[in-house]
């Protein structure tokens, strides 16, 4: 039966010490009827109360810091044993199973401890030691949460998972056959980071491609309190809402210990980060190197997408850890001293929630201080007469809700053709080439909007499709790099398609063309065509134009969403109304520079790893 501390709080420890029950029987009236609950083929464990036979419960879960890893969480229940019901040879023992001939005290069965409706602990046997001084004895039970499970477990055969978010990436490995974690024990984040399509090698651990995923992510993973498999990205900490507010001034929950951290423990100023098969990526703070001396932490192996990633990755953790941290670590509590919604506050702690400590002091200045923190471990003692609780801290960014969210990274980008989408007109585009061809705007098909252009050809030979071909033209910057993309389609016949750029001086005198590789479309879908190429010298504006090779009398072709823009490859597509998805990106504005479908037009993206809510932000303070 649960038992209740002098405090008031009820512990329950349950453990699945007792025999199977509740088999399927065929032809029985009762346990035999199919597609019932109660009598199942596996028959059921019972969870045993058995908390009147506890002297001390300790559990430990969560990690050191940071930059560890989230291991298997431990709990210890010793057990008076007098009458060797937990002695595992014991064969009078109310746990003993007749039918298997065994004790139903072995490893691996379900350990549960709960406070009220709180859970503390969940997890499975690993140890039962017996311990006998003449005629009294005790049990220690050692348990792990469920990650011991995941330790233990390898990918049989190698798999390659496609690209996704970090979240994605652990269901795919969760689904795996040989591991088929219960879907109903899992809390899953989406994730930010986008992961590459690495191959998972045949005799990878579970847990350890679990935690390279939580460290690409810089987010967390671990068994919940309740045994759910927890995935947070970076960010979750950021926007949740305080758990718990302590404080010594005599308000919030009171707290007796508190331990402060003031050192180069995570004092970094240059991250090096490396994804799979990558070059390293450097990010440096050059005013800390200069003040502290340089201090590297490396992040070799990540599962990012690209190289760019990793980049971003190592900036952002730069910027949180190039100064050293003044941080409380440890807060002691004592809930059996507290009142009751105190006590159910602090048991319903979780790894990753956030709480605030405030600190007060009789002299110096400032004479209170207060900071919010995350939770990265939580131990609790338990025994007859006092419950205590160790609550280990990490500093942790918040963000108050009080203004529309941002991000802290963005991109800005142009398209330089005037009228690309041709949703409109076909104002701007001309046609000619050996096929004589002409262009105008069509609803036949059409990639984005309503639109496309329709470039007929008068006679066989190759259709050309000009953008801007009289001045104003497309404005360059000689020895910049530019991308040319277009989407076209040849519904009578799959055609070879390139871009033709001609470049002109300051004075608009034609100097030059270059041209693409040639691409071969097809007729049922829209074939992405791409040039890049940096300005000749001398150029100061140009026209681009698109060819459609070995056309017939009266063919025609289509095109649509044409971008130009200053950049060394190709990205997705946008204009002012239209935009395609950008993998690690949120469109935050997009416009017109001024008459729509007539003018050049801009978009920015937010990165989605530096996305805030807004108000106010404690840059000091690191992601947890």
């Amino acid at each position: 039966m649960a038992t209740t501390l002098a405090s008031g709080e009820q512990i329950t420890v349950l453990a699945e010490v007792g025999f199977i029950t509740n088999f399927f029987v065929l032809d029985d009236a009762e346990a035999g009827v199919l597609d019932n609950t109660e009598f199942v083929l596996d028959g059921n464990l019972e969870g045993v109360d058995i908390t009147e036979y506890c002297q001390e419960v300790s559990i430990t879960r969560g990690r050191q810091d940071q930059f560890a890893q989230f291991n298997a969480g431990q709990c210890a229940i010793k057990l008076v044993n007098n009458d060797r019901r937990f002695d595992p040879i014991n064969e009078d023992s109310p746990y003993w199973d007749t039918a298997a001939g065994r004790s139903g005290v072995v490893p691996r069965r379900k350990v549960t401890i709960t406070s009220g409706a709180n859970y503390l602990f969940t997890g499975r046997i690993t140890d039962i030691d017996v311990v006998y001084d003449y005629n009294l004895s005790t049990v220690t039970i050692t348990a792990a949460d469920d990650f011991v499970l995941l330790a233990n477990t390898v990918v049989e055969a190698d798999t390659t998972p496609s690209v996704e978010l970090s979240g994605a990436r652990v269901n795919y490995l969760l689904d795996l056959p040989e591991i088929d974690y219960p879907l109903t024990t899992r809390d899953i984040s989406a994730g930010l980071a986008t992961l590459g399509a690495y191959t998972i090698s045949a005799n990878t651990n579970a847990l350890t491609y679990l935690q390279q995923i939580a460290t690409s992510e810089q987010g967390a993973c671990f068994i919940a309190a309740n045994g759910d498999l927890t995935f947070t990205d970076r960010l979750d900490a950021s926007f949740a809402t305080i758990a718990a507010e302590f404080s010594d001034a005599g308000t919030n929950i009171p707290y007796t210990a508190l331990q402060v951290i003031y050192g180069q423990e995570f004092l970094y100023n240059r991250i090096q980060a490396t994804i799979q098969g990558g070059t390293v990526q450097i990010a440096d703070n050059a005013a800390s190197q200069a003040e502290f001396g340089i201090t590297t932490y490396s992040l070799p192996d990540l599962l990012l997408q690209s190289d760019s990633e990793a980049l971003t990755l190592a900036n952002y953790l730069v910027g949180l850890y190039a100064n050293p941290q003044y941080r409380f670590d440890d807060l002691g509590l004592v809930t059996s001293a507290m009142s009751a919604p105190n006590r159910d506050a602090i048991n319903a702690l979780e790894l990753q929630d956030v709480v605030t400590v405030t600190r007060t002091y009789t002299t110096g200045s400032p004479l209170s201080v207060t900071e919010y923190y995350a939770v990265e471990r939580l131990t609790h003692l338990i025994t007859a007469g006092e419950h205590r609780v160790t609550v280990g801290l990490f500093n942790t960014e918040i963000v108050f809700e009080f203004i529309l969210g941002g991000y802290t990274t963005t991109t800005t980008r142009t398209n330089l053709v005037k009228n690309p989408n041709f949703e409109t007109n076909a104002t701007g585009w001309t046609g000619g080439g050996g096929a004589s061809a002409s262009v105008a705007r069509s609803t036949a098909q059409q990639y984005i909007g309503s639109a496309s252009l329709a470039v007929t050809s008068g006679v066989n030979g190759t259709a050309r499709a000009f953008c801007q071909n009289v001045a104003p033209r497309i404005a360059v910057t000689a020895g910049t790099s530019y991308t040319f993309s277009a989407y076209t389609k040849s519904p009578t016949s799959a055609r070879l398609v390139d871009f033709l750029v001609s470049w002109y001086d300051n004075s608009g005198t034609y100097l030059s063309d270059t041209e693409s590789a040639d691409f071969t479309n097809t007729t049922t879908g829209w074939t992405r065509i791409t040039y890049t190429v940096t300005a000749i010298a001398n150029s100061f504006s140009c026209t681009p134009s698109i060819r459609f090779f070995n056309t017939v009398t009266g063919e025609v072709n289509y095109i649509d969403a044409v971008l130009v823009e200053q950049a060394s490859s190709a990205l997705p597509y946008f204009d002012g109304t239209y935009a395609d998805a950008y993998s690690g990106y949120t469109l935050t504005e997009q416009a017109w520079n001024g008459t729509v479908d007539a003018s050049i037009s801009t978009a920015t993206w937010g990165l989605n790893s530096s996305f805030i809510l807004g108000g106010e932000l404690d840059s000091d303070k690191a992601l947890s």
